[in-house]
């Protein structure tokens, strides 16, 4: 799960999401049965900038090592910054339950309401 920006482009409904030069945003990684804090990055360094070439995204743990995943297929989210992440007792209720194992990620909108409904706190 990657948190980066969102923008509103000029039409006031579509929006964008910003990838590039990140130098480190936070992630989280689900593997094996864990939720792992990462970061994550697309900011030039040595090999993009001798070789003129863009590398994908790369996670990082928080020292600045690389944090590798598994091999085969990932599925990545991308979520608002600051958008809540929580664990929740039941995979269809809202009572918070840490270590349940059940993530919830409500949805936030980057598109202004009028009744201000962000959950954050």
């Amino acid at each position: 799960m990657l948190f980066t920006d969102h923008s509103l482009i000029e039409d006031g409904v579509n929006f964008t999401v910003n990838f590039n030069y990140v130098k480190k945003n936070p992630a989280l990684i689900f593997r094996d049965g864990l939720c792992y804090q990462a970061f994550w990055t697309t900011k030039a360094e040595e090999y993009e900038i001798q070789n003129q070439k863009l590398r994908p995204i790369r996670f990082l743990e928080a020292d600045g090592d690389a944090f590798h995943l598994k091999p085969g297929k990932s599925w990545v989210h991308v979520v608002q910054i600051n958008n809540p992440v929580y664990e929740i007792a039941e995979p269809t209720g809202n009572q918070t339950e840490d270590g349940s194992g059940h993530w919830k990620v409500p949805y936030i909108s980057v598109k202004p309401n009028e009744k201000n409904l962000n959950p954050v706190p």
